[in-house]
């Protein structure tokens, strides 16, 4: 780690963090913390590359991944990884209680004072909420005194929760990169970039197919400047076309066009993008089934999708879940035993198997014994992060490290499990109310989880060969100070604009969606979900059927993983280009074979610096003039 890679590094911090709090909290119209790797990023080392050619001593392409790290964590931090769920769900239980909802009678009681800013016994819309919403005009000074204790306890849970991932990861790294040689497809643009430099920028082919999104973004951009224009569009609704019995009953179905979605999954095997848009078309099929025969239409709440198709999703995560730990249970007994100082430790490894096991055993138990403190049950709080950690995190990081979606999100949350076999209200007052803190910013929305760019950092550092341990003082040193600098600049803009003339998804959304969902249980609801339990052990039984298929022949062209993310919000959001891109690799391979492919690999590459680009530009633009910007497929 260089001086001037730590320093540019930690100023692209500062830059990340405000630009991507400006666009998102501010503009509302492009979210650049929700994709992996976010577009902020693509066009931050673009910039990096023409700055290099003024230099007398360029940038290395280990200097670029290392500032690269640090970016990708602040990007990641600043959105929806923490920040955008974190203050918006403190702030807005209190804020948005009424007299209606009950919740200063239902939920204040269970509160503990040291997990929020406000006095849990005193009334609604306290000040220092009522600042944060309606924003201070005049001049007052923003009370950060009164946020430092609240984030200080918290961001000891999150550092637990997020040294957990990089012991997982560690412990995962080898298996997954080494032993079963995933393709890691999003860190290909990257590292193409950084290695190549000058050949990357003077490819022909790559600029043909930056051409095409750039075109298409740049003229829908003068449409908002111009609207007597046409607009090229990128989001075609089909439920619109769907207005007859049967049909109504499929749930959101649209047609996104992202050329950076079509780039990225080129990059993957033929049979995984085959499974993901072959289930997604599969459930909508089974939608229309269901409705026809009159089945009672129940959306799910965590997934855009029928409930008894989202819970056949939710039990197909557990089995491949534990197939991935299964495949890797050779090296994971290894792992064991260096731990306990039966084999030696690999030099090379990011971080000892010792530190790592061991690590990630005490971080466990010290985010049950914080979630214990905080008012929840034990077992619920083992429950709560087991699932979190070892079922939702690492189906996503294995989403993107073989299966290259760009937008990680679930399907369920831990309590739509345990509500299969009891009914929620069960769990009573005290754990329901740190449930929805817990839904609210960990296991509901999984977009900017950082077990994948921990893992992608790790393939990162191998392209560019910087020693693996180098990564233990970039994320110690990139972490704890995106969280302090995107929490100053979420603060400050927040009180300077207030809440309720932002974004309304993160400040009257998300952060309260499961204390509105909870007040029913509180109030004592028994109602549960035991009539899905069946679609759940079909999900299971499926999965396992299609995993031993997986074993035994290697021509099976069925994927576990593409059924258990059919109803992910990253497959609603690209089957479109996943089908796009099956179709042109499929072509290319039939009449040019793999040499026609690896020449075609450019072209498509470009196709997602063309896009992300775009959108990284027209961030820059939005956050100088606040003027409109096209859409994004993404956004």
């Amino acid at each position: 780690m260089t001086i001037r890679s730590l320093i540019i590094g930690v100023l692209c911090i500062f830059i990340t963090s405000f630009v991507v709090c400006w666009a998102e909290l501010v503009t509302k119209s492009i979210f650049l913390g929700y994709l992996q790797p976010p577009p902020v990023l693509i066009g931050l080392i673009f910039l990096l590359l023409i700055f290099n050619k003024f230099l007398k001593n360029p940038l290395r392409a280990q200097e670029l991944a290392i500032i690269y790290c640090f970016t990708i964590v602040s990007s990641m931090l600043t959105s929806a990884g923490l920040m955008n769920d974190l203050m918006p769900t403190m702030a807005g239980v209190n804020y948005l209680a009424d007299p209606v909802n009950k919740w200063d009678k239902l939920f204040f009681p269970h509160i503990k004072k040291w997990l929020v800013p406000w006095n849990p016994h005193g009334p609604i819309k306290q000040e220092i909420v009522k600042g944060y919403y309606e924003g201070y005009f005049y001049g007052e000074p923003i009370p950060w005194g009164k946020w430092l204790a609240p984030l200080g306890i918290w961001s000891i849970l999150i550092l637990l929760v997020f040294f957990s991932f990089f012991c997982l990861a560690v412990i995962m790294r080898k298996q997954w990169v080494e032993g079963e040689k995933l393709p890691f497809p999003l860190v290909q643009l990257p590292l193409e970039m950084m290695t190549e430099g000058d050949s990357f920028l003077s490819n022909r082919l790559m600029w043909f197919g930056f051409a095409i999104p750039a075109l298409v973004f740049g003229l829908n951009g003068l449409q908002k400047v111009f609207p007597s224009l046409p607009e090229i569009p990128v989001d075609i609704n089909l439920n619109q076309y769907m207005t007859t019995h049967p049909w109504t009953g499929v749930t959101f179905f649209h047609a996104y066009i992202s050329f950076a979605g079509i780039g990225f999954f080129y990059l993957l095997p033929s049979q995984l993008l085959f499974s993901f848009w072959f289930f997604y078309i599969l459930f909508k099929i089974e939608e229309v089934v269901a409705t026809s025969f009159g089945i009672e239409i129940v959306n799910a709440p965590h997934a855009a999708a029928q409930q008894f198709v989202a819970y056949q999703t939710t039990g197909a995560f557990f089995v491949v879940a534990g197939y991935f730990f299964y495949t890797a249970l050779p090296h994971l007994k290894r792992v064991f035993r260096t731990a306990i100082g039966r084999e030696k430790e690999d030099p090379d490894e990011v971080m000892p198997y010792k530190v790592a096991f061991w690590g990630l055993l005490i971080a466990i138990i010290l985010i049950g014994v914080w979630s214990n403190m905080a008012g929840m049950a034990l077992w619920l709080a083992f429950f709560e992060f087991i699932i979190y950690i070892f079922v939702e995190a690492i189906v996503m990081a294995r989403s993107t490290a073989e299966g290259g979606l760009i937008m990680t999100e679930g399907c369920f949350t831990p309590l739509d499990v345990y509500s299969l076999f009891s009914p929620a209200s069960t769990l009573g007052a005290k754990n329901l109310t740190v449930l929805a803190f817990f839904d609210a910013l960990f296991t509901r929305d999984l977009r900017g989880i950082l077990l994948p760019v921990f893992l992608d950092s790790f393939r990162i550092a191998d392209g560019v060969n910087l020693k693996r341990r180098t990564m233990i003082w970039i994320f110690m040193i990139a972490i704890p100070l995106s969280i302090l600098v995107s929490g100053y600049f979420h603060l400050l803009i927040v009180y300077k604009k207030g809440a309720i003339n932002l974004w309304s998804w993160v400040f009257q959304g998300n952060n309260v969606q499961f204390f509105r969902e909870n007040k029913p249980f509180v109030e004592g609801s028994t109602s549960f979900n035991l009539r899905f339990l069946p679609y759940f052990f079909i999900g299971i039984s499926l999965t396992l059927f299609l995993t031993l298929m997986r074993l035994r022949f290697w021509w099976w062209p069925l994927h576990p993983l593409g059924y258990a993310m059919s109803t992910s919000w990253g497959i609603i959001v690209f089957w479109f280009p996943i089908l796009i891109a099956w179709i042109l690799k499929t072509a290319i391979l039939a009449s040019g074979g793999m040499r026609l492919y690896r020449k075609a690999r450019m072209f498509f590459l470009g196709m997602i610096f063309g896009e992300f680009t775009m959108g990284f530009l027209y961030t820059i633009y939005a956050c100088l003039t606040n003027n409109p910007v096209p859409r994004f497929p993404w956004t």
